[in-house]
């Protein structure tokens, strides 16, 4: 076991900068992704300094202490050594492997939590987050903490919808479209990617470009599933340049490189449809049609999919 002690615990480390960065300390999220979490690895000797951090961490979002409950095993002391003196602890609440936690490296490693609640105007309880002591064998190796940010925000704010937390959330209801994940998702990203002022044909890495058009196409996926009109969208995205960057710069590179999109799926659903009727005519079932047109028009099929389960 001491390869797997030393192997992480290269990664454990206490960073104070990110405690200050204004990414966390704002009433808005910027760009959302998959996981928009507050939160890290510490070493085995801070493992109850650091349950004070979190306290901070809560508070700087402005969470009022008494809203606070915590969920623990009575089997983990350790974990709330620090946590008593803010927050109302409950004990064995749940099912006892609600506590434990696995890593996929072994029996050996493996952690005990506790979770955070918050109270919200009903007087029901929200969940928010989880605070973990990492073991190998019985002992205490490390510690994590994470929370949803949009989550902690959303339930901080009582919103009925995680995604309201973000700075795109009033633009979209504005703009008569719900917050939910694909929307807030693909406007951000199209616009945090796009900020720079660069379009698709000038970025230089082969990767990133890859990503780029991944959203574009995104976004014109979007248009077409929401029936936007293009004065509507390109609305939403400079509020939210202007919000988000204070300035509309890369409003033009957008419009462009979606054009140049649109085009694209527009030859491609042609040649599709023309693959389709030659398929059918040659006698060809709908199986060997649909693995041929995944092959040959991705993006036709990926729009599909996504048009046909709207």
């Amino acid at each position: 076991m001491a390869n797997k002690k030393t192997e992480l615990g290269q990664f454990f480390t206490v960073n104070p900068l990110w405690l200050k960065d204004p990414f966390y300390s704002g009433e808005k999220i910027q760009h959302p992704g998959y996981f928009n979490m507050l939160g890290t690895m510490i070493s085995k000797k801070n493992i109850i300094p650091f349950q004070n951090d979190i306290v901070q961490i809560i508070d700087g979002l402005g969470v009022d202490r008494n809203r606070i409950k915590i969920d623990v095993s009575s089997k983990d002391d350790v974990l709330v050594k620090e946590f008593r003196d803010y927050y109302k602890v409950e004990y064995d609440t749940r099912k006892e492997s609600s506590y434990s936690w696995t890593y996929g490296m072994g029996d050996n490693i493996f952690g005990r939590g506790l979770t955070f609640y918050v109270r919200q105007d009903d007087g029901s309880y929200k969940r928010i987050g989880n605070y973990i002591i990492i073991y190998d064998d019985k002992e205490p190796i490390a510690a994590e903490y994470g929370v949803g940010i949009e989550v902690l925000l959303a339930r901080k704010d009582q919103y009925k919808n995680e995604y309201d937390a973000f700075s795109i959330a009033p633009i979209l209801r504005n703009n008569g479209l719900d917050t939910n994940f694909s929307n807030t998702h693909i406007f951000s990203s199209v616009g945090a990617a796009y900020s720079t002022g660069m379009s698709l044909e000038q970025y230089p890495t082969k990767n990133y470009k890859k990503i780029l058009n991944k959203f574009i196409s995104n976004l014109l996926i979007l248009k077409m599933k929401d029936n936007l009109q293009d004065e509507q969208m390109y609305e939403i995205i400079k509020s939210f340049l202007i919000v988000e960057f204070g300035k509309e710069n890369s409003l033009n590179a957008i419009k462009h490189d979606l054009a140049t999109k649109t085009e694209e799926l527009k030859v491609e659903t042609s040649k599709a449809n023309d693959f389709i009727k030659n398929q059918k005519h040659l006698g060809k079932d709908d199986l060997f049609i649909s693995q041929k047109l995944i092959q040959m028009y991705p993006f036709y099929t990926y729009s599909q999919n996504i048009l046909n389960n709207r």
